[in-house]
């Protein structure tokens, strides 16, 4: 505030010059921090203004942190990253693929579960697909159980039902935490280049137990580090980014869409070859993490398939259970 009464102006100054290094308020008695300064003055004192301005400039400066003031020194003459406080590189894809590689019979295990989700979603073997597991993981050592009771379920009903375990590897926007991939350590640490190695390793340990997995994208870096040991693939279908990938994927994709059913403007089935442009090219990183252009094949022959992702009811399945038991067969609540 200004001088009160015709006061002298450097006097509303002076009562404020404690404030600011601490960032207390006036007096010490530990109010709202000092925002910013009103003064009043005539234009005959201007000299006495000014250095009373350039002190409370100083009391500032010698309040700020040793690094506060390189950071403010180092930015003041660059456009670029002000806002990033650090750039962590990546672990190129091949690395950790060398470091844990994919067995034969893990690589089998894709191959042929593949296949049957594609002979599936194309409706030429009569089976449907499941499906099955959290939306975030909370632990490895519980995925690892879970599948090994999920691999003898599955083998139960192979003849009716391909079963998948979705491995839900990173959090939605706004999670309290960002999951396995982004923060294995669960301290906002964001070690992802550990959360990258942990995913691998728990999807190879998935893989031993012969239950295929299935991981949801949500952006198109990470399937380098591990589409090659996945059955299965989710991304939104609402990004055109992420609909795009799902076009030079190997496996078969899901396109999750919370609303109507994913069309094209001529009303038919929107599919993973349906590209305007006649090719669905995305940025993606090679196998030595380089920043490129991934572009997909041109032909429309491709071997993936994709299908509408939804979550099923129980009522929803009820017609399946009332056929089963017309069959003879047991189908569990």
């Amino acid at each position: 505030a200004g001088p009160q009464g015709g006061g002298r102006p450097g006097l509303a100054l002076d009562a404020l010059l404690g404030a600011a290094p601490g960032g207390a308020a006036p007096g010490g008695g530990g109010g709202a921090p000092l925002k910013g300064l009103r003064v009043d003055f005539e234009a005959a004192q201007w000299e006495e203004v000014k250095g009373r301005i350039e002190e409370v400039a100083g009391a500032v400066s010698a309040g700020l942190s040793g690094a506060e003031q390189a950071r403010r020194r180092a930015t003041a003459q660059t456009t670029d990253n002000l806002r990033i406080r650090s750039v962590r590189p990546l672990l190129p894809p091949a690395i950790l693929t060398e470091e844990l590689p994919q067995l034969a019979a893990h690589a089998a295990l894709v191959l042929r579960s593949r296949q049957q989700l594609g002979e599936a979603i194309r409706g030429e073997c009569g089976k449907l697909v499941a499906l099955v597991g959290p939306p975030l993981l909370e632990n490895d050592a519980s995925v690892v159980e879970f599948a090994a009771r999920l691999s003898a379920v599955a083998a139960e009903v192979s003849d009716t039902v391909v079963v998948v375990l979705r491995c839900g590897l990173a959090a939605a926007a706004g999670a309290a935490w960002g999951g396995l991939l982004k923060d294995p350590d669960r301290d906002r640490s964001f070690r992802i280049n550990e959360g990258l190695r942990r995913a691998r390793r728990l999807l190879l340990s998935v893989g031993a137990l012969g239950v295929p997995a299935a991981v949801e994208f949500g952006e198109t870096v990470t399937p380098q580090y591990f589409a090659d040991l996945l059955s299965w693939a989710s991304v939104s279908a609402e990004s055109r980014p992420l609909s795009n990938l799902v076009a030079g994927l190997s496996m078969p994709a899901g396109l999750r869409a919370a609303g109507a059913p994913l069309q094209r403007e001529d009303g038919a089935p929107l599919s993973s070859e349906d590209d305007p442009s006649g090719r669905a090219d995305f940025y993606g990183v090679t196998a030595h993490g380089i920043a490129g252009t991934v572009m997909k094949l041109l032909d429309t022959h491709s071997p993936s398939s994709s299908a509408r992702e939804d979550m099923y009811s129980a009522a929803s399945l009820a017609p399946y259970r009332q056929a089963s038991h017309s069959h003879g067969a047991q189908v569990p609540p």
